[in-house]
This record gives structure tokens, sequence and C-alpha cells, in this order.
């Protein structure tokens, strides 16, 4: 189970990509930082190990040494997915469904 701390303008709710998603609850300006992943600094090879035979993975890699886990603590922008159809598209603002 997964620790979610709060993130501004963003929730995390159902999705049918892969059950929960990271949403946007306002309006959110082109260029405008979003946030900041929140997680566990892990090695690459801690990482490796945590991720073996799991479904969804919620690791992102910082250098060729360092990740973020974001498995057990996190905040919204864990749930972000990398869907072939993005909620923001190029020039627009990201803006909530």
């Amino acid at each position: 189970m997964i620790k979610l701390l709060p993130t501004p303008g963003l929730e995390v709710r159902k999705s049918s990509i892969s059950g929960r998603g990271c949403f946007a609850t306002k309006a959110f300006p082109m260029g405008r930082k979003v946030g900041e992943l929140l997680g566990e600094l892990v090695s690459r090879a801690e990482a490796t190990r945590r991720i073996e035979g799991k479904r969804i993975i919620r690791c992102v890699e910082i250098d060729s040494y360092w990740r973020i886990d974001a498995s057990r603590i996190a905040n919204a922008l864990a749930f972000v997915n990398d869907s072939c159809q993005p909620q923001r598209a190029r020039g627009n603002s990201l803006r909530p469904r």
C-alpha cells in the first residue's frame, strides 16, 4: 500500500488505464512545472530487485546509479500514465477533465 502525500492541483482517482491515475483539479499554464515526484531514493540494483515480478512499476531513473521508488511513499505524480493518449498536448494548458 502506498502512503500518498498531497499534491496541489492534482488528485489520484480511478482510471481505466491501470486502476488509478493522476488527474488535474485545476488548469496548469503551459510551461509551468506541475510538481516533483516524491519517493524513496534507491540504487539501480535495489530498484531492479524491487520491480522484479511487478506488473506496475513506480521507479524512475535519475542517473546511471540512482532511482526514485514511488511504490511505498509518493505523491499523485506516481500515478501519471504514459499512455498513447496523453492528457496534455503540446501548446495547450493542462486542464481538468
